[in-house]
């Protein structure tokens, strides 16, 4: 319920107070005491208006502060769904390239193509999602970003501590490493 202060002080009679002068000083201080008690009775009103109207206010806040509390956690409550949502596609994607490493070693064409299509189709649904690939495969070793599983000679004339190998891929979520990669690097 909508309280408006200004339509209630509005809808008060005016103060009249007469225009002739009275003949004998009684009337006189009646008609002011008159004037005076009417004006006393308005201001009382107006104050109970007020008081009325910050009660209202109150309540109104109260009930802002309990649905913005509502809302608040709704939001928390949606952004730790898609953090899973991110984490469970992540999981379906390791599984497509584990497949994918099954079809390559048994070389079968017809395998490696559908999977290789799915992959990719992952893929861009985590980018469109906002999450990115981590660096792999010819960048250097980065702790924050990489867990090295194995470290291996660097006969390859490659920079120490550089990626050679990347046993799982990496996952960063606005600015935020969702998991590592697992590598391998030279020494």
């Amino acid at each position: 319920m909508s309280f408006n202060i200004q339509a209630e002080l509005a809808a008060l009679p005016a103060l009249a107070l007469p225009q002739s002068e009275p003949a004998d000083g009684l009337s006189s201080a009646i008609t002011v005491s008159q004037a005076l008690n009417k004006l006393a009775r308005q201001q009382f009103k107006a104050g109970q208006l007020a008081e009325h109207a910050l009660e209202q206010l109150r309540r109104d806040l109260e009930q802002t502060r309990t649905l913005s509390d509502e809302r608040r956690r709704e939001i928390e409550r949606w952004k730790l769904d898609a953090e899973e949502t991110r984490v469970r596609l992540i999981e379906a994607l390791d599984a497509l390239d584990d497949l994918l490493v099954m079809a390559r070693q048994r070389e079968d064409d017809f395998w490696m193509g559908r999977l290789a299509r799915l992959e990719s189709r992952f893929s861009a649904l985590l980018q469109t999602l906002g999450v990115t690939e981590l660096p792999g495969v010819g960048h250097a070793f980065d702790e924050y970003l990489h867990e090295v599983l194995e470290v291996t000679d660097s006969s390859t004339g490659m920079q120490p501590h550089t990626i050679v190998e990347q046993v799982k891929k990496g996952y960063r979520y606005d600015g935020r490493v969702l998991r590592r990669a697992q590598v391998i690097t030279t020494k």
